[in-house]
């Protein structure tokens, strides 16, 4: 005969077992991460690219990860062509919108790249491997010693940066705020904040829109809808990472990004 007290202390177990893997694994329970991260280096002759990755049993898969997951970052600032739509149906009930987005990258860049970028910094934290990696902006090897520091910090919403509510103003620049929720793995929200930042900036560039409304009709009721579309698919040449933050609170994260609208010729 199985003991119910006994069930019933197991389940109690593994319960709180479970809860704690989830607190641990929880993407809220933010740990610390390197200064760099939030305020990337920046000068007029190179480009910097963060690479994140968790650690894997196998380390070098680990590095692996992270150096991919930088060049990306590094080619993307460079050239990179943003094809986004964005839908919007609003009617008495409310409104409903969904976006999408997707980026595309000349390979022969990333081959580029993965031949003359460096690696500047590395830090490890519990559970990722952050990475430093820059390059020329002609994509050439980089040159000129970097001083930087790789102190660890963490955010704090008392210390949300004015950016956040208010974009920067530059004559000649555009800047996007990308925003995204948490993720199991860091270093996905930061990218997906990155590319949502960018699409900001794409739509700002250049959007093709359109407009439809309509009266609909069920049984006894009448009511206005209206649907909207705007689509734009733009190249952006040195699309830049600014600024970088996390709100602990909401879980939400920031990325800044600006772009120099290239003078004519």
């Amino acid at each position: 005969m199985v003991s119910i007290t006994g069930t019933i202390r197991k389940f109690f177990h593994w319960g709180l077992l479970l809860c704690g893997l989830m607190l641990l694994a929880s993407p809220g329970n933010a740990q610390k991460s390197p200064e760099w991260l939030f305020h990337p280096p920046r000068d007029a002759h190179h480009l910097y690219g963060v690479g994140i990755s968790p650690k894997y049993v196998e380390d070098s898969l680990t590095v692996i990860v992270a150096k991919q997951n930088a060049i990306a970052s590094l080619v993307k600032q460079h050239t990179v062509t943003v094809e986004a739509k964005f839908a919007e149906s609003g009617d008495a009930m409310g409104i409903l919108s969904k976006g999408h987005v997707k980026e595309m990258v000349d390979s022969a860049d990333v081959w580029q790249c993965r031949d003359a970028a460096e690696i500047v910094d590395s830090v490890r934290t519990k559970d990722y491997l952050f990475l430093l990696m820059r390059i020329g902006k002609d994509l050439s090897r980089p040159d000129g010693a970097l001083a930087l520091s790789s102190k660890l910090v963490k955010t704090s919403p008392k210390e949300a940066p004015d950016w956040i509510g208010d974009l920067p103003q530059r004559e000649h620049t555009v800047y996007g705020l990308g925003i995204s929720n948490a993720y199991t793995n860091v270093g996905d929200a930061w990218k997906t904040s990155a590319r949502e930042a960018r699409r900001e900036i794409a739509m700002t560039l250049s959007a093709e829109s359109s407009t439809l409304s309509r009266e609909v009709i069920t049984g006894r009721r009448t009511y206005h809808q209206e649907l909207s579309e705007d689509i734009t698919k733009v190249t952006l040449r040195y699309s830049v990472i600014e600024k970088r933050w996390f709100d602990p609170e909401k879980n939400l994260y920031y990325t800044l990004v600006f772009y120099n609208i290239p003078k004519p010729d």
